[in-house]
């Protein structure tokens, strides 16, 4: 990443810009936003002036690049005004002397020696909206213009969430890195009109929209006026060209699995067995299987064709172990541990109980079934 002019809006501007085109976690956005802090103090002149407000100040400076918080969330109380700060021929020292303890800051000076302890204090942050960088009243705000940055006591009506500013239009000036409020939003009755006929089921692409901005009285109450943030969009309905969106007619779209080949009653899924495919919400029945590797283990009760859904209910506990079948018996002894070879004399799922019998001795032997074709001595 290059150098930024940090501790100015510009740098904190560049940092979550950063962070928010190369699709960063927000702990690396703090982390950005932190390490301006942190080369800022490094770079301090090493004498230090005097004064209660210096003193003040370059604490502040040393929590933030020590802790990672933003310089905005931490407090540090101002010593009596009777308090004298002389200035330091060296770089000030800082740490906090008390372990798990950050509520007292110990700077001193070795030349002329003196100490002093303060007390401080890190105010809880919040994650709101901020600007990117500075825009004029009157812009469209984007996604590509925000970003979420955690904020020390922000202002009651701050927007938390970036789908309730994309798309909205300033109503104000605002600076770089500045929080977004409610009351910076123009009210406007945003609304999506298609450029072109999308049949039931197809895909909807922004290219294929018209967004209208202006105030228009014959909006129906159920007008479309936020468009999702991410993942495909699809049409309910067979639309027309220059028809305007109504919340029921379009779907999200989500993750289901199908099956990758025909299931025939009595497979053991295998992670293979399943593929993913997107598809609007309201073509996954609510008992689809969710998460492919809840499904793994589990054998079919039905035959299940090639591109179907795999439903929860066409999943049972799988016999993990069946009659007749060679099974791996594993039996601890201390610090060793000896293989068996068996054969099972019933079927069993994971965690049951089953009898094996040794082909050379014809013993009998227990065990727990804890794999296919494994188990374990009792």
């Amino acid at each position: 990443m290059p150098a930024t002019p940090c501790l100015t809006r510009q740098g904190i501007g560049f940092a979550l810009s950063y962070a928010a085109t190369h699709t960063l976690p927000m702990k690396y956005v703090q982390r950005l936003v932190a390490g301006c802090f942190a080369l800022f103090a490094a770079t301090l002149s090493i004498a230090f002036p005097g004064g209660l407000d210096a003193l003040v100040q370059e604490s502040r400076q040393w929590i933030a690049a020590d802790t990672g918080q933003p310089i905005d969330a931490i407090e540090v109380i101002r010593p009596d005004d009777r308090a004298v700060v002389r200035p330091c021929e060296d770089a000030l020292l800082f740490r906090f002397p008390f372990r798990g303890n950050q509520r007292t800051l110990e700077v001193s000076c070795n030349q002329p020696s003196w100490k002093f302890f303060l007390r401080t204090d890190i105010v809880p942050t919040e994650t709101v909206v901020v600007t990117i960088d500075a825009l004029a009243s009157g812009t469209l705000l984007t996604e590509e213009s925000l970003a979420l940055m955690p904020i020390a006591r922000p202002a009651t009506d701050v927007i938390r969430d970036l789908g309730e500013a994309a798309g909205q239009r300033l109503n104000r000036n605002v600076s770089a890195g500045e929080a977004l409020r409610q009351s910076d939003l123009a009210e406007l009755s945003p609304w999506f009109e298609l450029t072109q006929a999308v049949a039931a089921g197809q895909t909807i692409a922004l290219d294929q929209l018209k967004r209208g901005e202006d105030e228009r009285r014959d909006l129906p109450r159920d007008v479309l006026t936020t468009w999702p943030l991410t993942g495909d969009v699809f049409a309910t309905r067979d639309l027309a060209a220059g028809e305007m969106l109504r919340t029921s007619d379009i779907d999200r779209s989500v993750t289901a699995w199908v099956a990758a080949e025909t299931l025939v009653r009595g497979t053991v899924i295998a992670e293979t067995d399943l593929q993913p495919r997107v598809l609007a919400s309201r073509q996954v029945p609510q008992s689809a299987v969710q998460r492919r590797e809840a499904a793994v283990g589990l054998q079919t009760v039905r035959t299940v064709r090639a591109g179907d859904i795999v439903l929860g209910t066409d999943l049972m506990a799988a016999d993990l172990v069946r009659k007749g079948e060679s099974v791996t018996l594993s039996i601890r002894q201390g610090a060793l541990t000896i293989t068996v070879s068996t054969v099972a004399l019933s079927d069993g799922k994971l965690g049951e109980q089953v009898n094996l019998q040794n082909p050379d001795s014809g013993k009998v032997i227990q065990g727990i079934v804890t794999g296919r074709h494994r188990a374990r001595g009792l």
